[in-house]
């Protein structure tokens, strides 16, 4: 059959989400982990939904301009929404900025739910390594207590608060790593994402993989294995569909290069059962989500955002209750004078630092940062770790 013959389901060329339900308690949010599904976005007959308890982690591929960005927001609001536990990396930072300052409650915190991020803008992105060794560290802590905690309640020894890793832009940081670290280090860094996707699913950690490209360089092998939930965006290249879609599947491959009429904001989902190994393809539209950050009379946006956007924000985003502390390394104070750049840490260094809890609830009862803690904090004027930028060139100001 040619690929013209193919008849690609329509979708919907503008989704907005419906109001997630936000429960108020953490003991509520736990209960709700089993058989919560994540909702990837819609098709022609609706919501396409995956449960996180089967199928752990996802991938998504999608060049700029896709809408991959968009997309992954709007997932984040639906952990935000069941009190998932947040760590975010990205390797500029633009696309969850508006999650790193609560600016709508003025708190000065990140959005309620984002307890680590890391960016990878320094020379070797070692923050953003700092993000996965903070979820790896969450997830070995689990693992230790885990064989005594199901003797002791084999129903309910796994009541963790999920939490979840997103790292954007996942393949430009491994040629980063390729670049400026030793193959030791970036050994050292792929085996903990490795541990997660493997481990993660049994300890509630989940992962979220964003790449611009499906190749080897940028999602190895021993990674796409355990990613059950594969998402490409429109338009992708044929070695892209060879990657992301089983070799078996031909009719997802012609999918996924007719739905590029659809624009920005489709995707072809591949969701893996993984219980009997088959796939099903769907085509879907992401959901145009509010998110922290975003501005609904922005000039860029669909006019439609200004009537769906200021509900959603009351009735989710904002009601997403504080019941996290932030989490740092604790990183020894310098000599006066002195500064310590977080670039120039080693991985095995870095996983060796004490995490330490950055927040506190103050007399109102509401979540603070901890005065104390403000060294440790990365967003306190007082964090000790900042880099000795003097060696650096700058770009002088041309605007004249």
């Amino acid at each position: 059959m040619s690929d013209s013959m193919i008849d690609v389901p329509a979708i919907p060329d503008l989704a907005f989400p419906p109001h997630w339900s936000v429960p108020q308690s953490l003991d509520e949010a736990k209960q709700r982990y089993r058989g919560w599904e994540l909702k990837l976005g819609v098709n022609s007959d609706g919501e396409v939904g995956v449960r996180l308890d089967r199928t752990p982690h996802l991938l998504v591929v999608g060049g700029t301009g896709s809408g991959k960005g968009a997309l992954v927001r709007s997932w984040l609001e639906q952990f935000r929404a069941s009190l998932w536990t947040l760590i975010l990396a990205s390797d500029t930072g633009t696309g969850i900025a508006g999650y790193l300052s609560d600016g709508r409650s003025g708190s000065g915190l990140p959005a309620a739910g984002v307890v680590a991020h890391g960016l990878g803008t320094s020379p070797a992105g070692m923050s953003f390594v700092g993000s996965i060794v903070t979820a790896h560290r969450i997830m070995q802590d689990r693992q230790r207590v885990a064989v005594d905690a199901k003797w002791a309640d084999p129903e309910g020894w796994d009541q963790y608060a999920p939490v979840v890793l997103v790292l954007d832009d996942i393949g430009v940081m491994r040629r980063k790593w390729g670049a400026q670290l030793p193959r030791a280090e970036q050994r050292a860094i792929e085996s903990m994402i490795t541990e997660i996707l493997v481990l993660g699913r049994e300890l509630r950690v989940h992962v979220v993989l964003v790449s611009q490209d499906a190749r080897d360089v940028s999602v190895p092998a021993t990674w796409s294995s355990n990613l059950l939930v594969k998402i490409a965006a429109a338009r992708f290249s044929e070695m892209t569909a060879a990657k992301i879609f089983p070799d078996t599947d031909r009719h997802a491959a012609r999918l996924a290069k007719n739905v590029g009429a659809n624009g920005a904001g489709a995707f072809v989902a591949s969701i893996t059962d993984p219980n009997t190994g088959e796939s099903r393809v769907e085509v879907l539209r992401s959901y145009l989500s509010y998110a922290p950050g975003c501005s609904w009379s922005n000039p860029a946006l669909p006019s439609a955002c200004a009537e769906h956007w200021p509900p959603f924000a009351a009735a989710v985003s904002d009601r997403v209750p504080r019941v996290y502390s932030r989490l740092g390394f604790k990183v020894e104070e310098p000599p006066d004078g002195e500064t310590v750049d977080f670039d120039q840490f080693t991985v095995a260094e870095l996983q060796a630092l004490e995490l330490v809890t950055l927040d506190m609830r103050g007399s109102s009862g509401k979540i603070v940062a901890a005065p104390e803690m403000a060294k440790y904090d990365p967003l306190s004027g007082h964090y000790v770790c900042r880099a000795d930028d003097a060696g650096r060139a700058r770009v002088p100001v041309f605007e004249i």
